[in-house]
Order: C-alpha cells, then sequence, then structure tokens
C-alpha cells in the first residue's frame, strides 16, 4: 500500500516588520526555518506549505528556497 508522506504547514510569525523564522543566526546564515525544514524532513514530512503574506513572497524565495533543492508553487488567495 502507497502512503503518502504527510505535509507541515507552516506560519511564519511577522515581528518588527519582517519574519523572525528566516533571520540568520549562526555564522553560516541558517535560519529557524533551515532547521525546521530539515528536522521535519528527517522526521517523514515530505511537502511544506507556507501560508504568508504576499510582500513576503519574494523575500522568502530569496531566504529559503534558493537552499533547499525543490521549487515552490505559490497559490494566491485573496480576502476582501
Amino acid at each position: 500500500m502507497y502512503k503518502e508522506k504527510p505535509t507541515l504547514v507552516i506560519l511564519p510569525r511577522i515581528c518588527y516588520g519582517g519574519l523572525k523564522q528566516v533571520d540568520a543566526f549562526t555564522p553560516e546564515r541558517d535560519t529557524i526555518i533551515d532547521f525546521s525544514m530539515f528536522d521535519a524532513l528527517q522526521a517523514g514530512f515530505g511537502k511544506f506549505v507556507f501560508i504568508i503574506r504576499r510582500s513576503f513572497e519574494n523575500f522568502l524565495i530569496l531566504s529559503v528556497f534558493q537552499k533547499v533543492k525543490f521549487r515552490p508553487r505559490f497559490f494566491n488567495f485573496h480576502s476582501k
């Protein structure tokens, strides 16, 4: 029987006008999201869903998705 890997939903917290989870805190410029995604992959997660503001989309692409070997897919949902 084929079993899909679970999906991890990430809702980055917006602090002081930025995303705290993508601020580098090691000399190698690692971030909280780097460690979270690594741990999730080791635990068996296969997909990640980021729920973010549109204004942070490019920032996340530049800071997170350049480090990993998969391409993000974006779905836009707008509230009135």
